[in-house]
């Protein structure tokens, strides 16, 4: 059976002088997704004013429960950065489920052809 994962990648680049307040609302971002059902982890990365978010989810949906469930911290971090990227990675069906949902952003999308899930 293929994997049916969600992984969500966004690359920001944070506004000059705002790492404290943007670090603020990842703090946020990490305790909602923490007791999120359907998450199976949630990390941010620094590298001076980058950041990296690493999310997985069991499945598109829950992706999609989780971004309606942090809609207000990801507008309020963009008071405080820019969005570079995007990338979300899944099987075709999965993808097809969030793909709507998720344009505005203007998302990379990666299909998994190969692969396995322990």
């Amino acid at each position: 059976m293929l994997d049916q994962s969600i992984s969500i990648h966004p690359y920001f680049k944070i506004n000059k002088n705002k790492g404290n307040k943007f670090r603020e609302i990842c703090d946020l971002l990490v305790a909602k997704a923490n007791v999120e059902k359907g998450c199976l982890n949630y990390g941010v990365s620094f590298n001076g004013d980058q950041a990296f978010f690493r999310e997985a989810y069991t499945n598109a949906q829950a992706a999609i429960n989780h971004l309606k469930n942090v809609e207000n911290e990801i507008k309020e971090l963009n008071n405080y950065a820019v969005l570079q990227r995007i990338e979300i990675h899944g099987s075709a069906d999965q993808l097809k489920l969030i793909k709507d949902i998720v344009s505005e952003m203007n998302p990379v999308l990666f299909t998994l052809e190969k692969g396995f899930k322990k």
